[in-house]
């Protein structure tokens, strides 16, 4: 077993969906959500002319599939 620390977030289209969906792929992949942090929404920095990201992080177990390591 492998833990992986994931920071996943965007600003474009259904933000909240985007962010549900990769969670669902997360676990479909054989991989466990361990925790994940509450959904924020953060003003984009640098280029600011652009919408506000929702950003999240998550603490994945990663399964590697039979025969092979991660």
């Amino acid at each position: 077993m492998n833990i992986a620390y994931l920071l996943i977030g965007g600003n474009e289209g259904d933000r909240s969906g985007y962010l549900q969906e990769t969670t669902r792929q997360i676990g479909s992949q054989g991989s466990r959500i361990i925790r994940q942090s509450s959904v924020y929404e953060t003003a984009a920095w640098g280029k600011t002319d652009q919408a506000a990201f929702l950003n999240q992080a998550l603490i994945v177990e990663i399964r590697a599939p039979a025969g092979r390591q991660v």
